[in-house]
């Protein structure tokens, strides 16, 4: 699955107030409902970019590490205890890293930006007054839910987090805070941007290229998209 799809395995325990139960599991790899409880699944999912992280709306795929939002301290907040949560889950600390390390952690990863430079046909993307490239990225200011359209009233005129209609936590399959039937399935779209170099798609690498996409979302949704404009849809997220 690494290989082909590009995923790795995450084993979640469903929570004891889900609103449902596990009864029965099709697991080829024979790694679900093997922990203590008989009540953990595997989730594959694919690793999510580590830069322009300043312009994530929640974080990890099932959004449990959004804790706080609607300020620009939100996402540090959030970064930071999740920093510590791999520290002590995936690498098996013993104790939580201070509050120094946390920072630095943070520090680095608000740090990194990735953005295209230069295309074939338009040439460097910096020129003649273009703002292309990593550099003017990272001058950039979000915050979910202020400056962008979710945290904006309809008519679109004015954006307040403590009014904004909107919840940060758009996956869960195994939602700690409410399992709920209506959270099945659902998951984070993820940050458009790089996303030329990121094949393969979706949460689970079902979608080896960005026509593969582009034919789902055609599908699920009925649009009826021309041949055209499927290339031209391909292209401009090539370009972002």
């Amino acid at each position: 699955m690494l290989l082909a799809k590009g995923v790795i395995r995450v084993g979640i325990p469903i929570p004891a107030n889900a609103e449902f139960d596990l009864f029965a599991v099709d697991d080829p790899y024979g790694y679900a409902g093997n922990n203590a409880n008989g009540n953990e699944l595997s989730l594959f999912r694919r690793p999510l970019p580590a830069t322009n992280l300043a312009f994530l709306s929640s974080v990890m795929w099932d959004g449990r590490e959004t804790l706080e939002r609607g300020s620009p301290s939100a996402l540090n907040f959030d970064l930071a205890h999740q920093s510590n949560r791999a520290t002590q889950g995936h690498a098996q600390a013993s104790q939580p890293i201070d509050d120094t390390t946390r920072e630095a952690i943070v520090a680095y990863e608000m740090g990194s930006f990735t953005a295209q430079v230069f295309d074939r046909m338009a040439g460097a993307l910096t020129a003649v007054g273009a703002q292309g490239g990593p550099q003017a990225r990272s001058k950039r200011f979000f915050t979910f839910g202020v400056n962008d359209p979710l945290g904006c009233d309809p008519n679109g005129a004015n954006c307040n987090p403590a009014t904004a209609q909107f919840d940060p936590i758009v996956f869960t399959e195994y939602d700690a805070w409410a399992s709920k039937w209506k959270d099945i399935g659902r998951f984070k779209g993820p940050i458009l941007r790089g996303r030329a170099g990121r094949a393969p798609y979706f949460h689970n690498g079902s979608a080896a290229s960005l026509l593969d996409v582009v034919n789902f979302y055609d599908v699920r949704f009925s649009l009826r998209l021309t041949d055209q404009q499927k290339v031209d849809l391909v292209a401009f997220l090539r370009t972002l």
